[in-house]
């Protein structure tokens, strides 16, 4: 599962999206303290948060932090339905993403 925390309803398209991705997405629409909104995800087995902060957004980003390590990683909000299924296909495969980063590499 994924979940996002928006500042705003207008990242309701990146929510469309996900979803058409292939992510289970729940909104937070209520005005939680992050704290919360990572509870809530680990109690439901998320494996990320998307948190949408208003300066980051401006420069067309969104923070999403991986629940299982803690690693957060700025991703283009245009990019992020793609990101997504490529961290889960990396996750299902049984690899991780640096061994994708590697295997990338080693073709290059």
């Amino acid at each position: 599962m994924s979940y996002i925390f928006p500042d705003s309803l207008s990242r309701h398209e990146g929510l469309c999206q996900l979803r058409e991705a292939g992510a289970a997405v729940d909104l937070v629409l209520e005005a939680k303290k992050p704290k919360w909104v990572f509870k809530h995800a680990d109690r439901t087995g998320a494996g990320y948060v998307a948190l949408f902060d208003q300066r980051e957004a401006e420069k067309g980003l969104v923070r999403v932090k991986r629940l299982a390590d803690g690693e957060q990683t700025d991703v283009a909000i245009a990019e992020l339905p793609e990101w997504f299924v490529a961290q889960t296909t990396v996750a299902t495969d049984g690899g991780s993403a640096d061994d994708a980063d590697d295997a990338d590499d080693a073709e290059a």
